[in-house]
């Protein structure tokens, strides 16, 4: 539940944030830390050189190139992302994720072009697949837990303290009553002992 999809970044007066070619900032997601700094990620990687990589119809020279062309692909999506700045404005974690959705088209690229991970992490964008995304996504939800037994933890001790005022409220009015209790007991015995046991009582 502690994310947004497709929605707009905004200043504090609520406008829409653009980017240096004037188009509105929108992140494809936006998943919430605990507190509240977001850490956003980008999946429009396109992907058709890689399908023509993996067709079975081309021939080696082909696949070369189109695999080089995949490459090429990932590079300028990265020069894209990191001109959008998304840091600068959504109040977000320094790194941009970039997401690939195909597994093999992410390892093959890496493997083909080994510094193409460094390329993105010097522009602050990290290179995710499903595999090591899923990775981050679970280590924000283990942080959302610890979040959620700290606050637990306050409401506790906050009710624990109220609970505890209460009781020493309640020991207070508890040993008035008793004093009133003691009062009524010895005006009880001396109107008694003037009544009929005292020395010379009524009776």
């Amino acid at each position: 539940q502690e994310f947004v999809t497709q929605e707009f970044i905004r200043d504090a007066a609520g406008h829409v944030i653009k980017d240096d070619e004037g188009r509105g900032l929108q992140p494809d997601v936006m998943v919430y830390y605990p507190d509240k700094r977001k850490i956003i990620i980008d999946s429009k990687v396109s992907l058709i050189a890689w399908e023509r990589f993996v067709s079975e119809e081309l021939a080696d020279d082909d696949r070369e190139k189109a695999l080089q062309q995949h490459i090429q692909s990932i590079r300028n999506h990265i020069d894209g992302l990191s001109k959008k700045n998304y840091p600068k404005y959504a109040e977000a974690l320094d790194y941009v994720l970039m997401f690939v959705p195909i597994e093999p088209a992410f390892l093959e690229a890496l493997k083909k072009d080994r510094q193409l991970w460094k390329y993105a992490y010097d522009k602050n964008i990290l290179l995710v697949s499903p595999t090591n995304l899923l990775a981050v996504l679970r280590i924000i939800a283990d942080l959302w837990k610890v979040e959620q037994r700290s606050k637990n933890a306050i409401e506790i001790a906050e009710k624990a303290g109220s609970l505890y005022d209460k009781f020493v409220s309640f020991m207070d009015s508890l040993e008035a009553v008793g004093k009133k209790i003691a009062d009524a007991q010895s005006s009880y015995e001396k109107a008694m002992g003037q009544l009929s046991t005292g020395k010379g009582n009524i009776v």
